[in-house]
């Protein structure tokens, strides 16, 4: 039996318009026993094993989304069921902590749990590290300068003024954290009224971004779907989408109004994905979603990255399937991994082994050649003084 655990903020939560819906049902589909857990459901035993109450899916098929969601939500609490998630194959994590402030202290130790699952040896994607170290939109400022916006993160009011004076243009000011343009200002120059005002507003959440604003904003950016830091691809077509501002709003963010349109994707972007790729492997993010404006990165998003609905119906390819491959295949890779350091370091140990018996033959002990014994012939027992062999002593 092959059994995938996908962990949500809550399976309360769970609507069949998310990413997350369709890689449940394709899963199903699939042969999987799918468990569904919240972060809020996880706990550690006292010797150690992370366990989840889960919801087990009841169907290989399902209608619609919505019989699928109802199928999680009909199951409740009370028919949960305690389970290791070390006995899954792999456990994906679906959770969003900008949109669930009041389990905000839940989704810190979930990601010590999940370490916990994957040092035991099940496969954690997106890794636990990487998405601690991404947890903020502060994981731009790592990449390479030629792939974003010039960009300054500051709690300093004077120090955010001086940077914007120093761009001669517009700038936009956003919260580390957060999602769906929420809190996201564009100021048209240092002298903006309202920049104090905007400043102080954000500095309540924490650190300010600052980034130069990019004129084809306007035009609405694009998102495109990494895997393995690659954009995902079939037949052909990229998981990609364009988001376009609506009236007088630069944001294109869908929950701020925008609506999408197919997207074209450059060299320029392409030569982004190839030059980011190599990070993302780094810290084990594998499903990413990268949000474009031109030929830059505005935002890298590592929480339960969505786009493979949009992208789909803009297309009319199964981007979710071909997630799916890529999941099995290196779900694959990582068990080749481990089984060849597993059979390494048995040889390693082995060849160690053998490296000290032989040493032991070649320095056997001085006492040993002066040692007198007694063994036993046909039930006499005779002392001999014969020297030991250091051979006798293996």
């Amino acid at each position: 039996m092959r059994i995938i655990t996908v962990v949500v903020n809550s399976p309360d939560e769970v609507t069949p318009a998310q990413t997350t819906a369709q890689i449940i049902r394709v899963a199903a589909e699939r042969g999987y026993t799918v468990w569904v857990t919240g972060v809020g459901d996880l706990s550690c035993s006292v010797e150690g094993r992370v366990l989840g109450y889960v919801r087990q899916l009841t169907h290989t098929h399902y209608e619609s989304y919505q019989t699928l969601v109802q199928d999680i939500l009909s199951q409740g609490k009370k028919n949960t069921m305690q389970r290791p998630l070390n006995e899954s194959d792999v456990v994906l994590m679906r959770t969003s902590p900008g949109r669930d402030k009041k389990r905000g202290p839940l989704h810190t130790s979930v990601l010590t749990l999940m370490r916990m699952v994957r040092d035991a040896g099940t496969p954690v994607l997106n890794d636990p590290d990487g998405l601690c170290r991404a947890s903020s939109k502060l994981y731009l400022q790592e990449l390479p300068a030629s792939v974003k916006p010039l960009t300054l993160v500051s709690s300093r009011p004077k120090e955010i003024v001086s940077f914007i004076e120093g761009l001669n243009g517009k700038a936009v000011l956003k919260p580390l954290s957060g999602t769906r343009g929420r809190d996201v200002f564009m100021v048209r120059s240092a002298k903006d009224p309202n920049l104090l005002q905007i400043i102080d507003v954000i500095l309540r959440q924490g650190l300010v971004m600052v980034q130069s604003f990019i004129p084809s904003a306007l035009e609405g950016d694009t998102r495109v779907l990494v895997v393995n830091g690659e954009i995902l691809k079939e037949n052909g077509k990229v998981a990609a989408y364009r988001r376009i501002p609506n009236g007088s709003d630069f944001r294109s963010n869908l929950h701020a109004g925008g609506t999408t349109a197919g997207a074209v994707i450059t060299p320029g972007m392409r030569k982004v994905v190839a030059s980011v790729g190599p990070y993302l492997r780094r810290d084990g993010l594998f499903l990413v979603g990268l949000d474009f404006i031109g030929d830059k990165i505005c935002e890298v998003n590592v929480h339960s990255p969505g786009g493979t609905r949009w992208a789909s119906a803009l297309t009319g390819v199964d981007f979710t399937n071909r997630l799916w491959d890529e999941i099995e295949r290196h779900c694959a890779n990582v068990k080749n991994t481990r089984s060849e350091t597993f059979l390494s370091n048995k040889n390693q140990n082995q060849t160690e082994n053998l490296v000290n018996i032989n040493i032991n033959k070649r320095t056997a002990p001085t006492w040993a050649n002066s040692f007198c014994s007694t063994r036993s012939r046909r039930g006499k027992r005779v002392k001999t003084s014969k020297p030991i062999s250091a051979n006798s002593l293996a």
